[in-house]
């Protein structure tokens, strides 16, 4: 069973109304711990698909609260282990492991940021695609397609639209830009000082964009959902190898610096969306 542990600090004076605030049907364990200044924390031990619902009631009654804030933390292990009791046979459904808004909109929230670390996977990423694409080597492209440094931007661009966050939008679409304007760079730099072959296999395969390539989009982009709102992390190498964000921004700079701007433009308009 996935579990987390929900912290919720709030005012001493209100301490009594968390008693009779949850029912012993999605609560496993709560326990009181005082802390300075007038406030007491409580520890929730709740399933996993039982967290969002209660870190919404605690908002909607405590959030006017000066002091109150929710900590959600994710739980590893337990003493004593918790057990699941299977449900009635006419209640049983497929089980379902959810990971609340917050957790979510934080880990997509870092994931868009613009730093050093997303500078440097996207310049090594583009760097191990440009030498897989000289070679013609497939497996090394796929390498750089698991890196898949600008995944993060754009599940954060698709997250903030939902929710109508301005600034989630804009932060992705910066990071979008900035990875996109370090990948045309140093693509038209690999292309000026190698041999690129436009007949080569690697590169021709993207050339052509058709009705499945947009299928194969939608389902790379619903199981991306899937693994960040499941917290199934596991599946996102896959996700990431099924999109292939980057390589044909490699190939479009690559054809750049070789001085085959058709080829370049074919790849910029039909591939780079994706």
């Amino acid at each position: 069973m996935s579990l987390r542990l929900i912290e919720v600090v709030i005012p001493r004076k209100r301490a009594d109304d968390i008693k009779t605030f949850f029912s012993s049907e999605t609560v496993i364990d709560i326990w009181r711990e005082e802390i300075y200044r007038d406030t007491v924390v409580f520890h929730i031990l709740v399933p996993a698909e039982a967290s969002q619902t209660i870190i919404d009631r605690l908002a909607r009654k405590f959030r006017k609260e000066e002091r109150f804030r929710i900590v959600i933390l994710g739980v590893e292990g337990t003493l004593p282990a918790v057990e699941e009791a299977p449900p009635p046979a006419h209640k049983r459904k497929i089980t379902r492991i959810k990971v609340s808004r917050e957790e979510l909109y934080d880990a997509i929230n870092d994931a868009a940021d613009f730093n050093y670390l997303f500078a440097g996977m996207v310049f090594l990423s583009t760097l191990i695609a440009s030498f897989g694409f000289v070679q013609n080597n497939v497996p090394v492209i796929i390498g750089a397609m698991v890196i898949a440094p600008l995944l993060g931007p754009n599940i954060a661009l698709a997250l903030g639209t939902v929710l109508g966050d301005i600034t989630l939008e804009k932060k992705a679409l910066l990071s979008n830009l900035y990875g996109i304007l370090i990948v045309l760079a140093v693509s038209v730099v690999f292309g000026a000082l190698f041999t690129v072959d436009p007949h080569s296999e690697a590169l021709t395969m993207r050339a052509h964009v058709n009705y499945s390539d947009l299928a194969i989009a939608l389902a790379s982009g619903i199981a991306g959902v899937l693994s960040f709102t499941t917290g199934a992390a596991a599946s996102l190498i896959g996700v990431m190898v099924a999109i292939s964000l980057l390589p044909p921004l490699v190939a479009a700079g690559m054809f750049l610096g070789a001085a085959h701007p058709f080829h370049a433009l074919a790849r910029i308009i039909h591939e780079s969306p994706r």
